[in-house]
């Protein structure tokens, strides 16, 4: 996948959605994103955008897991709800990978 294609879609609704309201061209995005096949969310997390935001959450939690303690690599979202907008980081934790598969059942 591209590495700019969410930023695409974020370009795209801001022409769409006609207003300065971030979490209204966040919505339009995702549904751009999703008439395209793969899932909003699939796309969302291979951007730019939410690797500069996980990395920013990684620092504030001082790359310490949230579950065990242990050494942090990957941030988990909370609930998808806040995916995209201003203040996602504020739903999301660190977590080691054997943590992140226990949230989501895959261990």
């Amino acid at each position: 996948m591209q590495p700019r294609l969410w930023e695409f879609f974020i370009e795209e609704a801001k022409k769409n959605v006609g207003t300065d309201d971030w979490d209204d061209v966040v919505k339009e995005a995702k549904s751009l994103a999703s008439d395209t096949g793969k899932s909003w969310h699939e796309r969302y997390i291979n951007s730019v955008e939410w690797k500069a935001k996980s990395l920013q959450v990684l620092s504030r939690d001082n790359r310490v897991c949230k579950d065990c303690g242990g050494l942090a690599s990957v941030v988990h979202h909370t609930t998808y709800d806040f995916c995209g907008c201003r203040n996602e980081v504020d739903w999301c934790v660190s977590l080691c990978r054997l943590c992140h598969a226990r949230r989501h059942n895959k261990h």
